[in-house]
């Protein structure tokens, strides 16, 4: 990925989350697919809203806001406050237990909705 579209996601997202009053930090790593946005600040769960929704919103709305500076496949993932990272971790957890759950048991198990 392009370096100066890297700084222009960064300058993006710090400016927007300004914008709404929010100091943030803003940290980011390219994966060779996925631009991870890393964002630390004083007001994280207003960031990440009801159930992360905030958060998939704002991400939505880099993404387009980058797909329309440039023609590279962009595709922007934001973290705040770690909250995704901890999120796929107890998705990870849960998984464990029910397929330790099925091992033992053989009845058939589904996860609740990923939301």
């Amino acid at each position: 990925m392009n370096p100066d579209l890297i700084a222009s996601a960064e300058k993006k997202l710090a400016d927007l989350l300004t914008f709404f009053e929010v100091n943030p930090q803003v940290e980011s790593e390219f994966d060779g697919e996925t631009l991870h946005l890393r964002v630390e600040a004083d007001t994280t769960g207003r960031l990440i809203g009801r159930r992360g929704e905030t958060l998939q919103a704002l991400q939505h709305l880099l993404n387009m806001m980058l797909r329309r500076e440039t023609t590279e496949r962009v595709y922007v993932q934001i973290d705040v406050g770690g909250y995704k990272q901890a999120r796929l971790g107890r998705l990870v957890e849960r998984a464990h237990e029910l397929a330790l759950k099925v091992a033992e048991d053989g009845q058939e198990a589904e996860l609740a909705h990923l939301t």
